[in-house]
């Protein structure tokens, strides 16, 4: 059975570093993890700058899965309502990616471990897609990948920010973001969506 030994918010943490070095030579970068009762409330707001040009990206951060310690390679899943958040995101103009940490032991997992990155470009058929990856590499270990879904490196990623991600104010971000939630096909009375993304608010000519 393949199972994994991280949890998706353990990962977050070397992902959102692993970005903000990407990203920060030309960005000033804020990264959040959006509840409404917080970031999205009205004190929130009156501390904000909503005419604030910004440009947004959003990512998942996703669990190593393996069938044993000894595995050469890993799997990386992307959920059905996570292509359906997705799809609104990136029709408002924020781009997506999924990141997972490449290793195979929990003492391998640090600040700056080896990380795969997908890009979700299109949207097509909502349904559960599961992503063979070779360890060593982090290449595709078998199989192709849905059409609108790629493999990317870092370069990539600064292009998504430089050319896919939308010119808006702040307040219309936080307004698609707060929107995007109303998409998901599963919530908890509590908690909100299954799966969450990590925000990056982006800002230009600042240090």
């Amino acid at each position: 059975m393949v199972t994994s030994f991280l949890s998706e918010h353990t990962a977050e943490y070397s992902l959102v570093y692993i970005l903000n070095g990407i990203l920060t030579n030309d960005w000033r970068v804020t990264p959040l993890f959006y509840w409404h009762t917080r970031e999205g409330s009205r004190i929130a707001r009156l501390c904000s700058e909503a005419e604030t040009p910004v440009k947004v990206m959003a990512m998942y951060a996703r669990r190593p899965k393996l069938c044993s310690p000894t595995a050469d390679c890993f799997l990386m899943k992307v959920n059905s309502s996570i292509l359906r958040r997705a799809g609104f995101l990136i029709a408002a103009g924020i781009p997506v990616l999924c990141g997972v940490p490449r290793i195979s032991r929990l003492l391998d997992f640090h600040l700056d471990c080896d990380c795969v990155w997908l890009s979700i470009k299109e949207v097509g058929q909502l349904r559960d897609i599961e992503i063979e990856l070779e360890l060593a590499s982090g290449m595709l270990a078998r199989g192709i990948l849905p059409q609108g879904i790629e493999l990317v490196r870092d370069n990539d990623v600064k292009d998504l920010a430089l050319h896919s991600a939308q010119d808006m104010t702040l307040g219309a971000a936080m307004a698609a973001i707060s929107e995007s939630a109303r998409v998901e096909d599963f919530t908890h009375p509590l908690f909100g969506a299954q799966y969450k993304p990590v925000y990056l608010i982006l800002q230009r000519g600042t240090t």
